[in-house]
């Protein structure tokens, strides 16, 4: 597990959990433990993702496009924050130069990415402005 504040990257975050409070032992996160916490480095609340959690999904979301499919996809549908902001975006992040995404579905993509090791990198704090939050599905 990967937590970090989608604005600077940092894992110097504090968010709410399910402890007991007499032996500090943590039971779990809820899923809206993530949203809207505090980064003590950006010195303010912010929206914190779980990193390893994201490209999990983002690998089993392949994996099954592709046994169904038969070929590579050609976009991410998926979620991202954009670091200058608090509120998640939906958007299509395309995946090659080309590909049957282009004249099936006319989608208009943030960014492109060359192969899945460059998509999954993007979930993660990098240089592009946004980093990938949820991921919904390979088209």
């Amino acid at each position: 597990m990967k937590i970090i504040c989608t604005k600077c990257g940092s894992t110097n975050i504090i968010c709410e959990v399910w402890m007991n409070p007499n032996t500090g032992e943590i039971h779990h996160f809820s899923d809206e433990s993530l949203e809207y916490e505090a980064c003590w480095d950006c010195n303010e609340y912010c929206l914190l993702t779980d990193v390893d959690d994201t490209k999990e999904t983002l690998q089993e979301l392949y994996k099954s496009f592709k046994g169904s499919n038969k070929r590579e996809p050609g976009y991410l549908h998926c979620d991202v924050m954009k670091k200058d902001g608090m509120k998640g975006v939906n958007v299509y992040i395309k995946i090659g130069k080309t590909g049957i995404a282009d004249k099936t579905y006319g989608i208009d993509s943030i960014y492109t990415c060359k192969d899945l090791d460059e998509l999954s990198s993007l979930c993660d704090f990098n240089k592009h402005g946004f980093s990938i939050v949820n991921c919904i599905c390979f088209m």
